[in-house]
């Protein structure tokens, strides 16, 4: 799987966001079994969270709760490398360093009647080695059927990164055209 993200944003004197995101994950044994494996490499550059660049790689295991048609529960954990550099300094005094850092994931994804999706990604990212320096990321989508093709969308993407004490919190709502091929 990959996802590639870009946000900008301005107000009338200010630019507030200039975030780029690009992730590619692996899931080894999970259309077979409950119980899989995960690997994951991914690069950050984020101006609302004063990041430069963040890359990170790593690998863990996952277990899927539930899993059908209608409904999907799942939570992963493993440990990721990273290496990040800082717009700003951080509670060190650091612009660059590196950390070891424990990744939990929920996902979910919940189909009510035909009519209403929630579905999110929420990750919790602390460094093996300063409790104070940890990554939250929570990713939250309702959707309203409208007609079979035409959604009512929203989202909530909240982002804090700890060490610098930045975050973004950003909704955003509209249309959404929806076929598969």
């Amino acid at each position: 799987n990959s996802l590639v993200s870009y946000v900008y944003g301005r107000n009338p004197t200010n630019k507030t966001n200039d975030d780029l995101q690009g992730i590619l994950n692996v899931d080894f044994l999970k259309s077979v079994q409950k119980f899989y494996y995960w690997g994951l490499a991914g690069f950050e550059k984020s101006f609302s969270l004063k990041v430069d660049s963040r890359f990170q790689a790593g690998a863990g295991v996952g277990y899927v709760f539930l899993k059908n048609s209608k409904s999907n529960l799942e939570v992963s954990d493993g440990f990721l490398v990273e290496t990040t550099d800082l717009s700003i300094p951080d509670l060190h005094g650091r612009s660059s360093y590196q950390a070891v850092r424990n990744s939990l994931r929920l996902k979910y994804r919940f189909v009510i009647k035909e009519m209403i999706r929630l579905e999110g990604s929420n990750f919790f990212q602390p460094s093996l080695s300063d409790a104070r320096d940890y990554i939250l990321k929570l990713n939250t989508t309702v959707s309203f059927n409208l007609y079979k093709w035409l959604n009512l969308t929203t989202a909530f993407n909240y982002n804090r990164q700890n060490i610098t004490a930045t975050e973004n919190l950003l909704l955003t709502y509209g249309l959404m055209f929806e076929k598969y091929f």
